[in-house]
Order: C-alpha cells, then sequence, then structure tokens
C-alpha cells in the first residue's frame, strides 16, 4: 500500500468510527469527561471530535479503537458495526481477537 492510499485508508477507518462514539460510551456508560480521562485527552477534544468540528488524530483513533477493544461489550459492537475487521487487524499488524 503506497503512503498516500495509507492515508486515505486512515482517514476512512477514523470517519467511520466517530459516528459511533456515543454508541460505545454509552454501552460501558461512560459520559465524555470518562472516556477523556481514559484516553488522556481533553474532554473538550472529545466533544469536538463527536461533533466533527475536530479531526481524530491517527494516534487518538488508535487510542479509541485499543481503549473499546479492551472491552468485552464494546468489542462486540466493534465487530457488529464493522469498526474492528480482519482488514483493519492486518493494516495494523495485529492479530484480530476472538470474541465469545
Amino acid at each position: 500500500m503506497t503512503e498516500n492510499a495509507a492515508e486515505i485508508r486512515k482517514a476512512e477507518l477514523i470517519e467511520r468510527l466517530i459516528p459511533e462514539l456515543p454508541a460505545l460510551r454509552a454501552c460501558l456508560g461512560l459520559s465524555q469527561a470518562e472516556l477523556a480521562v481514559k484516553l488522556d485527552i481533553s474532554r473538550q477534544s472529545i466533544v469536538a471530535i463527536e461533533n466533527h468540528k475536530r479531526k481524530m488524530s491517527w494516534d487518538t483513533y488508535l487510542a479509541v479503537i485499543f481503549f473499546f477493544m479492551s472491552n468485552e461489550p464494546t468489542r462486540k459492537l466493534l465487530y457488529e458495526r464493522q469498526l474492528f475487521t480482519a482488514e483493519l487487524a492486518e493494516f495494523l499488524h495485529v492479530e484480530a481477537p476472538r470474541i465469545a
């Protein structure tokens, strides 16, 4: 994959995740502030990202994906909504975890 193609793919993955953030947070009963603490970013950043007023960085995307993958209820949601796929695991060079 060329560098440009990789950047385009990253942007697509980020754009697919953003609208799902409220549902993922709700699944764990987390407020924007609580998620921000877990990701070590500001609450204002979460608000701005969810409201499409700020772009999500690739680092933040990875933090979000790995945080929600580490929790069983949201891991299932990531799979159900095809936010974490075998293709993404391959792109990240990680093994796709199994879900129960």
